[in-house]
């Protein structure tokens, strides 16, 4: 693991440096993170609802538009999937599963 490696260059008073390398790490603070990773659960739905939220929106303009009214109406759809995300069903996955937990 090179990445977890420590290099240190120290100057020498002729001018050289002298090389050090340190392998291990002596901190088990990033393992310690690397495993709460691998077993957090992450929160999923499903792909096929998302899509029925997202079918669901019409929009039928029959007149020019202001910039205020283009606002407030992507406002309003992005509100509508927030609110959608919200009341979905949720799952839980895990990074060491192969498959989905439901």
């Amino acid at each position: 693991m090179d990445h977890d490696r420590k290099h240190y260059l120290y100057p020498l008073p002729d001018g050289r440096f002298l090389d050090i390398h340190q392998n291990k790490i002596t901190n088990a603070l990033p393992y310690i993170q690397r495993r709460i990773e691998y077993y957090m659960p992450i929160e999923t739905v499903r792909v096929d609802e998302v899509r029925e939220v997202i079918s669901y929106i019409r929009v039928n303009v029959n007149r020019p538009c202001s910039a205020e009214e283009v606002n407030a109406l992507v406002g309003q759809i992005k509100n509508l999937l927030n609110d959608a995300l919200d009341h979905m069903q949720k799952y839980e996955h895990y990074m060491h599963d192969k498959g989905d937990k439901k």
